[in-house]
């Protein structure tokens, strides 16, 4: 991929990043609780406060990830910011849930004594046994194929390949190493934070406008689409190694 493909992806993407942020900040308190529009994590319906307060957190959040991002540029390349950008935002997400957990805490606090019973509780969201199982059998395969195959590369590796095997794209033998790092960290990170947020904090996933069993098939269509893409990844991965 040129260079100049590569820039016009990645400012793109930062401006998008950075354009998103600062409007969900300037208009946080506008918007009220809703399906479509903000950071929607299940905390935030907790009340009308909690909801400002997160959405203008994670608004002024997101807008610095984009700017930071752009700052790494002038050190890295393009296409290792590219692969590392999606793990700054897991981490800036599992921070701000965290946030939102905490607020949300503190606004349940208020509520008057005799009320609380209305509030019922959520039952965690247990992921099936092949969302765990499958992933972590694929991981160690990977760990394992790396371990052994990458000092066998050559300098110049096939990264890609056309609809009929045959390599259409070559990296060099460092660009597959930041991809082989990156790539399953990022996608086994938000497999399995998701996983954990079902089980260990379900209110995270509440959706006032859904029953929920709705909200239960969400979350496991959600648990199957990461493990998916995790095993999908992974065996592209290993497929390069093995080619090469």
């Amino acid at each position: 991929m040129t260079d100049q493909i590569l820039s016009t992806i990645f400012y793109a993407v930062t401006s998008i990043i950075i354009g998103t942020g600062i409007i969900l900040y300037l208009i946080a308190n506008k918007i009220p609780p809703n399906p479509f529009l903000g950071f929607r994590i299940g905390y935030a319906y907790v009340s009308r406060s909690v909801w400002v307060k997160l959405n203008r957190a994670a608004g002024l959040i997101f807008a610095l990830v984009g700017l930071l991002t752009i700052v790494e540029s002038f050190f890295i390349n393009y296409e290792v910011v590219l692969l590392l950008l999606p793990i700054q935002l897991i981490v800036v997400t599992i921070l701000l849930v965290k946030y939102a957990e905490r607020i949300a805490e503190r606004e349940l606090i208020k509520i008057p004594e005799g009320k609380e019973e209305k509030l019922e509780p959520i039952k965690p969201f247990y992921p099936h046994i092949l969302h765990i199982i499958v992933p972590i059998a694929m991981l160690v395969a990977f760990v394992y194929s790396a371990i052994t195959l990458y000092p066998q590369l050559p300098e110049k590796v096939a990264v890609h390949f056309n609809i009929h095997g045959i390599p259409d794209r070559y990296g060099s033998k460092t660009e597959v190493s930041v991809t082989i790092i990156v790539a399953p960290a990022m996608v086994y990170t938000l497999l399995f934070f998701f996983i954990y947020l079902g089980v260990k904090k379900p209110v995270a996933f509440y959706k006032p406008w859904f029953k929920p069993q709705i909200v239960y098939r969400i979350v496991n269509i959600l648990y199957t689409l990461l493990a998916v893409v995790a095993v999908t990844i992974t065996l592209a991965l290993i497929d390069v190694l093995y080619y090469n």
